[in-house]
């Protein structure tokens, strides 16, 4: 009868909230293209959902089984990710990462499944070692799904496959995603944390196992990890994305590997090129020639910046040496929201602070790499002050 219940709930809740999240994010698309996405974002919700209840609800003597759905989980993904991916070759189907796309649908809803997933094991009030581990393991699950949605719908400018600009706060919106997304990673849980013992009234489904001795191979423990040093998971995330960004914008991009916008006639082209097929009204083509400005205006920046399109290699020499000046700052500041202050020398990062502003106020053609140097500025000063207040504290001791 639990069992029962539990399908039901998986079918309702699971399948439902896929259902509408593809409905809402593919509305417009042909018959094929949704029907493919939604079957394959439905079976994933589903299994989801059941290792949710069976990870919250199950003993730890019993989580075994569990685990064994969550192993189910993980080898549907790439089995439906192909289901999905078979609406590519229909005529009428969008860009995979464009709005509507099949791909950045389907791990659109695995990264809300896996978010939940870390969130109901966190929550449980009886957890130990394996439980943390398959916790942070889905959380960062969650986090990557996030981030391949976010870069791959907007790229490092905000320059989506429609040729719109999007920014937030003058900043592009895969910029600022990428600071929203690392608050998942708050999510992360360290074996320091309190394991509880078994509550009353708990139930219990299946045969005992080894669960708790026997950590599964998708575990991930951090050891260190603590309430004081918690702010560093997400601090690093920002700066391997921002900095992994960079790269690509000056060594990749261009290079044939991916179709992006090189020149001023591939940005015409997209632009005007995709219309109705008719005459464009008044209204369209003023939108059409706003879109245009500020697309012309990304791309050429990035197009400066990188060493396959740039005229010259002045743009591509400067954005690599910001590229050199921010990653220090970025790393002493990592390092230090860890706790490792005694391995910080103050002098060092004293001196690399100020090379930030290089980045932010010199290399404006990577959206990125101004981010960067914004973040080790910020994180150069804060250590600079907490670095002399230890300091000034130390002597007063004396």
């Amino acid at each position: 009868m639990l069992l029962f219940r539990m399908m039901i709930f998986s079918i309702m809740f699971g399948c439902g909230t896929s259902w509408f999240i593809t409905l809402q994010s593919m509305s417009e698309e042909a018959f094929l293209p949704v029907f493919l996405t939604s079957t394959a974002c439905m079976a994933m919700s589903f299994f989801g959902t059941v290792a949710s209840v069976l990870g919250y609800f199950l003993e730890l003597e019993n989580f075994d089984e569990a685990l064994d759905v969550i192993n189910v989980f993980v080898g549907a993904f790439p089995i439906f990710a192909i289901t999905a991916g078979v609406s590519q070759f229909s005529l009428e189907s969008a860009h995979p990462f464009g709005i509507g796309g099949w791909l950045s649908t389907y791990v659109a809803v695995n990264g809300i499944v896996t978010l939940g997933f870390s969130i109901v094991l966190r929550s449980r009030p009886v957890k130990n070692n394996v439980t943390r581990g398959v916790s942070n393991s889905s959380c960062l699950l969650s986090w990557i799904c996030w981030i391949v949605v976010l870069y791959g719908r907007y790229g490092v400018a905000g320059l989506d496959a429609s040729y719109d600009v999007t920014t937030m706060f003058g900043f592009p919106a895969s910029v600022m995603g990428t600071f929203a997304a690392s608050l998942i990673l708050l999510l992360l849980e360290g074996e320091s944390a309190q394991t509880g013992r078994a509550g009353r009234g708990r139930r219990t489904m299946g045969s005992s196992s080894t669960a708790q001795t026997a950590a599964p191979w998708l575990c991930v423990n951090l050891k260190s990890l603590n309430a004081f040093n918690c702010m560093a998971p997400p601090v690093a995330s920002i700066s391997v994305v921002l900095l992994l960004g960079t790269v690509y914008a000056i060594f990749t991009r261009g290079c044939g590997l991916l179709d992006v916008a090189t020149s001023h006639s591939d940005v015409f082209d997209n632009i005007f090129g995709k219309g109705s097929g008719g005459v464009d009204d008044l209204a369209t083509l003023a939108e059409k020639n706003m879109i245009h400005s500020s697309a012309l205006m990304t791309s050429a920046k990035l197009a400066g910046a990188s060493f396959w399109t740039a005229p010259n290699l002045m743009g591509p020499l400067l954005h690599t040496f910001g590229l050199c000046v921010v990653s220090p700052s970025l790393w002493f500041f990592v390092n230090h929201l860890w706790g490792n202050h005694a391995a910080t020398n103050a002098s060092l990062v004293t001196l690399c602070a100020p090379l930030n502003l290089i980045a932010l106020f010199v290399c404006r053609g990577i959206p990125t790499l101004r981010a960067a140097g914004m973040v080790g500025f910020v994180g150069g000063i804060l250590q600079v002050m907490n670095l002399r207040g230890r300091d000034h504290q130390s002597k007063m001791r004396i």
